[in-house]
């Protein structure tokens, strides 16, 4: 008695908690996850045949396979996952049975059957299945369906529609197998299938380079899927048709253009990039050059801002590796290009900066600051110049014993000076119409210097004789006369000299 007056006196001393932890076993076990939760479910799993379950095909023609879906509620696509059983002898009359079967990960298995009968004839039934054209074209082809007989009900076409016509002219725009559908009024659905695989609406894609030396040399690189049939060269107003990918003609042209023609009358025109001939001497380093295809690079920027004076224009090729340390070739536009928009670059003899563009240049890092300045005086911008190329050389993990420059008249200029204020920072140089200077001659003692100013240019001669006036005091420089061309010289030093691939070489002593 006393014990239960005890539990008794405990229970109402204690109801609150007593009443808290019931509530609490209560929400437990209503919420506790169980193994008839949602969650939990078994997933459904189906497969959806394309086309009908139950066809006819007539002995001989080709049974082609409509398709299948198969989804998984909880996993998405499977279609992938069907394994198809059984075949079809379309050369045997019979009743042939294909299984489509497809596991889900929980190993539940779904399976539909498509039932294909092979026939002798269709009875009073014809059927006519063409298309037109037969040859190679760029436009739509068009299938032609024609059923005569009796007990014909529709056509149903690959798009699902019905057509209750004895007549279906189906256009199609791309190469694929197609699949009709016709359904007797007794039921029975006879499938026809035709593939078309001869249109062809892709355009040719080339190239082409020609070479000036008292005669113009073309030729292209064209690709095309189905087959290239002529070229058509339109050189100085006049076209000459040809069969070949190279054409040659007496004189100097520069203004070229082919236009490359496939098998489906599909055609694409395109510019020749024009390289004169290289005519600056004779110098073991020196050869041909060697470009890849042009490209749109990935690593091409441009109207880069450095400070309120400078912005530049940064190259690399997609391909380079950034984890191993690269050359540096540093080049310095012209006068003309001062500003403070990096686009001014892009003119037509900007043949540097045009090639950076295109992605044509290759095996190391390229940077082509841009002076805001005037009238060529890039005394203002030079210290940035060296600062920036600190700059990329830190960001860019270059070879700081590989750091070479170039520059074009004023940017020219402005390069010597900066190896003769930066002693042992550069590995080589390449001048081009430069006016060159005599002194500060120990600060190019260990590096290359080639000079090219063209033969009708008015800085020719003063250049040549202060290149050996360098020369004998013991500047390993040499000079090149670039006959019959003037200030503007750029194509035939950068596109008829590999000097990029020459100051890519060049190492610190």
């Amino acid at each position: 008695m006393k014990f239960l007056n005890k539990v008794k006196e405990f229970a109402i001393k204690n109801i609150l908690i007593i009443l808290t932890v019931l509530i609490i076993v209560i929400l437990v076990i209503l919420f506790l996850p169980s193994k008839n939760n949602s969650t939990n479910k078994n997933s459904n799993l189906s497969i959806t045949l394309k086309g009908n379950d139950h066809i006819s095909i007539v002995r001989g023609d080709n049974y082609f396979e409509a398709g299948y879906v198969a989804y998984d509620s909880k996993e998405g696509d499977l279609t992938s996952r069907v394994v198809v059983i059984g075949n079809v002898d379309t050369n045997t009359i019979g009743t042939y049975t294909l299984k489509y079967q497809v596991t889900n990960s929980e190993h539940k298995t779904s399976e539909v059957v498509r039932t294909i009968n092979v026939v002798a004839n269709l009875s009073n039934l014809d059927i006519e299945i063409d298309y037109s054209p037969k040859e190679i074209t760029n436009s739509d082809v068009t299938i032609n369906l024609k059923i005569s007989g009796e007990g014909y009900d529709f056509i149903l076409d690959p798009d699902g529609n019905i057509n209750k016509s004895n007549e279906l002219n189906y256009k199609v725009g791309s190469n694929d197998n197609y699949i009709f559908s016709i359904k007797r009024k007794d039921g029975v659905v006879i499938e026809k299938n035709i593939e078309i695989a001869n249109i062809d609406k892709i355009k040719p894609t080339g190239s082409c380079r020609a070479i000036l030396d008292k005669k113009t040399s073309i030729i292209v690189d064209a690709k095309d899927n189905v087959g290239i049939t002529k070229y058509i060269y339109t050189i100085g107003n006049k076209e000459y048709e040809s069969t070949k990918n190279s054409y040659t003609i007496n004189g100097i042209f520069e203004n070229i253009n082919v236009t490359i023609y496939d098998e489906a009358s599909n055609t694409q025109t395109i510019t020749c990039d024009v390289n004169k001939a290289s005519n600056v001497g004779e110098w073991p380093e020196f050869i041909a050059p060697t470009y890849p295809p042009d490209t749109t690079p990935k690593h091409f920027l441009e109207n880069m801002e450095f400070n309120k004076r400078v912005r530049y224009l940064l190259y690399y090729p997609d391909n380079l590796d950034l984890s191993k340390k690269n050359p540096l070739v540093v080049y310095i536009h012209g006068a003309g290009e001062c500003g403070a928009n990096t686009s001014k670059m892009y003119r037509e003899n900007g043949k540097f900066v045009n090639n950076m563009r295109k992605g044509r240049l290759k095996d190391a890092i390229y940077l082509a600051p841009q002076c805001n300045c005037q009238d060529g005086n890039f005394y203002i911008c030079e210290k940035d110049f060296i600062d920036l190329i600190n700059k990329v050389a830190s960001e860019y993990n270059v070879n700081t014993n590989k750091i070479s420059l170039t520059g074009i008249s004023s940017g020219g200029s402005s390069a010597q000076r900066l190896l003769s204020k930066n002693p042992g920072f550069f590995s080589g140089a390449a001048l081009l119409a430069p006016y060159i200077t005599t002194g500060n001659a120990d600060s190019y003692k260990n590096l290359k210097i080639a000079v090219f100013i063209g033969t009708l240019d008015a800085l020719h001669n003063d250049g040549k004789a202060h290149s050996e006036i360098l020369k004998s005091r013991g500047v390993d420089i040499k000079f090149y006369s670039v006959t019959g061309v003037g200030h503007v010289l750029e194509s035939s030093v950068y596109d008829s000299t590999n000097v990029v691939e020459w100051l890519i070489a060049q190492e610190k002593k």
